[in-house]
């Protein structure tokens, strides 16, 4: 016996307010290895997924010593459309804009919640880090 609590249509009509207040885009990229001529290759990010609905939030951040210097790290959430395709192992390139400056952040997903646990949204968690800026 199932015990739903809202129902499919009521369901929908949330999944729809969200959406509506997803107030940036991202690009959802995987990483693909492309092999070369001499027996090596490279990574690269191809993008499957473009101008997809989000919202970005911060949630901490942190300065590593790299060398002489400090690199900072920031964690973020991100909320993409429910039943987006993505997978931990992508990176999403997210802008928007901040009182009318834009702004663009490329995250490493490191870990996507349950659509069970959030049938709103899809609910992303990564990082900003120096590796991943890298195109």
């Amino acid at each position: 016996m199932s015990f739903n609590i809202v129902s499919e249509a009521e369901l929908e009509g949330l999944r729809g307010i969200r959406n509506q207040n997803m107030r940036h885009t991202c690009s959802l990229e995987s990483k693909v290895y492309t092999p070369d001529d001499g027996g090596g290759g490279q990574d690269t990010w191809t993008p499957y997924a473009t101008n997809v609905p989000c919202s970005l939030t911060p949630l901490s951040g942190t300065d590593f010593p790299r060398g002489a210097a400090l690199t900072p790290e920031t964690n973020f959430q991100l909320s993409l459309p429910y039943g987006q395709p993505v997978s931990a192992d992508d990176r999403a390139v997210v802008s928007g804009d901040t009182n009318g400056t834009p702004w663009t952040v490329t995250i490493g997903l490191t870990f996507i919640a349950s659509p069970k646990a959030f049938q709103i949204e899809t609910l992303c968690f990564g990082t900003d880090k120096a590796e991943e800026r890298q195109a």
